[in-house]
């Protein structure tokens, strides 16, 4: 499997520019696809600098609602009039960040809920033998307290979103299962919890971001040893950053050593 970094938070990569958002193509099993778009149309100049043609990719899945996943839709749809797009159902509920007492929208243009090309998922969502989609993992850890700032607008009242609207893609080519993971706001530990519940084994290399710090919030250092101390216990092999933080990665790698590496835009890692 390849995974080529079209655009994240930052890069030590010369001639690519960066956003605050996420976006990866991957070409596993025969299939390009891609997994997320970014806030803008970034993530198109930079494919392009990467030599990918994203004409070729099969099938796009958001992770979640938020604009920093999804904001470069309508670019996407531009280049690319074929290609299935997977969303789970909910991701189109209006989407808040609180600041204060003012809440600002951050959510996905409603508009494109219902495009030709769109496909909405829910819980799980099976693609192809290799290639799954799953949402709502069972809570045996805590959520990230970054979360709290969130928030969703559901039948009308404005409460703590619960991030049902956020999927995980479950990859299986031969013997190896790679996890990606958009933002992690079900907490990294539940999602990789899951997926040993659903395939006896943990995954064997995870990418994405793990929303350790945000905008009001980042959690302590003891919990972020204690989650470093969960996830060396894997024994896989983590590429993070986004919403994970500098300073939690950085805490993150002292305790995790060669088990994790920074994503940066531009870079391609080969699995």
């Amino acid at each position: 499997m390849i995974i080529h970094v079209l655009t994240i938070d930052q890069t030590s990569i010369s001639g690519y520019d960066c956003e605050h958002g996420l976006s990866l193509c991957c070409e596993v099993n025969d299939r390009t696809f891609m997994f997320d778009v970014g806030a803008t149309g970034l993530f198109a100049s930079n494919a392009k600098k990467m030599n990918i043609d994203l004409k070729k990719v099969e099938f796009l899945i958001l992770s979640h609602g938020h604009y920093d996943h999804g904001g470069g839709l309508s670019t996407f749809f531009k280049i690319n009039d074929h290609a299935e797009v997977l969303i789970h159902h909910l991701a189109f509920q209006p989407l808040y960040s609180q600041r204060g007492e003012e809440l600002h929208s951050i959510g996905l243009d409603p508009q494109f809920k219902h495009h030709s090309s769109v496909i909405l998922t829910g819980k799980r969502f099976f693609i192809d033998a290799g290639i799954q989609l799953f949402a709502s993992p069972p809570h045996l850890y805590p959520l990230p307290i970054a979360n709290q700032s969130l928030k969703w607008n559901y039948h009308g009242k404005i409460e703590d979103d619960p991030f049902l609207h956020e999927q995980s893609c479950l990859i299986q080519e031969d013997d190896q299962l790679i996890l990606l993971a958009g933002c992690a706001h079900q907490g990294i530990l539940n999602i990789i919890e899951y997926v040993k519940s659903l395939k006896g084994k943990y995954p064997d290399v995870v990418v994405g971001g793990f929303h350790l710090s945000g905008r009001m919030h980042q959690e302590s250092t003891d919990t972020i040893d204690a989650i470093a101390d969960v996830l060396l216990k894997s024994n896989a092999i983590y590429y993070t950053g986004h919403c994970t933080g500098e300073e939690p990665y950085r805490q993150l790698k002292k305790r995790m050593g060669d088990h994790l590496h920074r994503l940066e835009t531009g870079l391609t890692i080969n699995l």
